[in-house]
């Protein structure tokens, strides 16, 4: 479903913008974590960076799976069960990404201070 007007436009754009920055943030983990692996040679074992990254991975997959299911319920039942998991999916996402983020393997840039102001502008007309 396509949404019309200014501001849908621009949360769709803010929506896009981070998706893609999780996007390359991931794959730049995901490709840090081949070239250690092909760096050993044949030893086949994980990092806690590389276990940490995939469960980040997963995470964001059920966070996705379980928006969307919690978004289709028709049954109040179930959309209050699938949104009490979707938190608790997203508990953990934070938790994940906390550590990572702690410990340097999960990069985070500054927002800058303008779109900052820009996105409340937007918000508050």
């Amino acid at each position: 479903m396509q949404r019309t007007g200014n501001r849908s436009s621009q949360t769709g754009s803010i929506d896009y913008e981070v998706e893609n920055m999780t996007s390359a943030n991931l794959n730049r983990l995901g490709q840090n974590a081949n070239m250690q692996q092909m760096s050993k040679g044949t030893e086949q074992s994980m990092t806690e960076k590389d276990i940490l990254a995939d469960c980040l991975r997963g995470e964001i997959l059920l966070a996705q799976s379980y928006n969307s299911a919690c978004i289709e319920s028709a049954d109040q039942n179930v959309y209050q069960n699938l949104k009490n998991i979707l938190n608790e999916v997203h508990d953990i996402h934070y938790e994940v990404f906390n550590t990572m983020s702690q410990k340097g393997w999960y990069p985070v840039s500054q927002a800058n201070p303008q779109d900052i102001n820009n996105t409340r502008n937007m918000y508050q007309s």
